[in-house]
């Protein structure tokens, strides 16, 4: 807690890169509570504005089936090569039954991220994209109570992804979940020997996504400073001892 600023200022040792920044980040996805009215005005919009995709409340101009294909053509033709976080296929084959998926699965959130990181692919526009705040809508706290494969891939692709946008403090922080969710499910971690070959995808998943993760991790944080260099430290508490060690 040493780390945490003293002030909202966020004077302190790692300013935006502090525990209490990244909490603030997280607490960014929590969904607020609207009051009645608000909630009517939504619903209206929602219904005006709604197509059936699988997924509650995806605006039309979302739902052009060839503006979204073009846009995964580009994420696995020009990102996917950099970053093989998803596995093509599968994500393949999970669109086009998209209707099957559960309309809170985090997959929703890896599907509007992946339309985000196509469309800056193929454009120069420098503003957000609708379809990153279609995935950052889709986003809350359950995905860090019951962390998953998905979430870890949610987490890495928002990071990765405004990081890029020239967002790098928030990249960090969403980059930092995911590695610390895929530390909890034991990613680093080879499966036990005589696991069945039925297996065999999830777990080179599972290596690939680890990989992804510290390649994304490693950078990042070792440009990020540490609250006292050790040399300084030691010197400290060389004077303060009364023996000098």
């Amino acid at each position: 807690m040493a780390s945490l600023p003293s002030k909202r200022a966020e004077s302190g040792y790692l300013g935006n890169t502090s525990g209490s920044s990244l909490l603030r980040s997280i607490s960014d996805l929590i969904p607020h509570k609207h009051s009645k009215s608000r909630r009517g005005h939504d619903e209206q919009s929602s219904l005006a504005e709604t197509a059936s995709m699988g997924s509650p409340s995806v605006p039309v101009n979302l739902a052009d089936t060839a503006t979204i294909n073009s846009l995964i053509d580009a994420y696995f033709t020009w990102y996917h090569p950099s970053y093989p976080i998803l596995h093509e296929k599968t994500f393949r084959h999970e669109y086009e039954h998209r209707q099957q998926i559960h309309p809170r699965s985090t997959w929703h959130s890896i599907f509007f991220l992946v339309l985000a990181i196509g469309h800056w692919t193929v454009t120069e526009d420098a503003e957000q994209s609708h379809y990153y705040t279609a995935a950052r809508s889709r986003m809350s706290m359950r995905m860090l109570e019951s962390g998953t494969l998905l979430a870890v891939q949610a987490f890495l692709l928002m990071g990765n992804y405004l990081q890029k946008r020239d967002r790098p403090n928030t990249g960090y922080n969403f980059v930092g979940i995911a590695f610390r969710m895929a530390l909890g499910l034991g990613l680093h971690r080879e499966p036990p020997s005589g696991t069945s070959t039925a297996n065999t995808l999830l777990n080179e998943r599972r290596r690939v996504v680890w990989w992804a993760v510290i390649v994304n991790w490693t950078p990042i944080s070792l440009l990020q400073p540490n609250t006292q260099p050790l040399t300084q430290l030691l010197l400290h508490i060389l004077a303060w001892h009364p023996s000098g060690m």
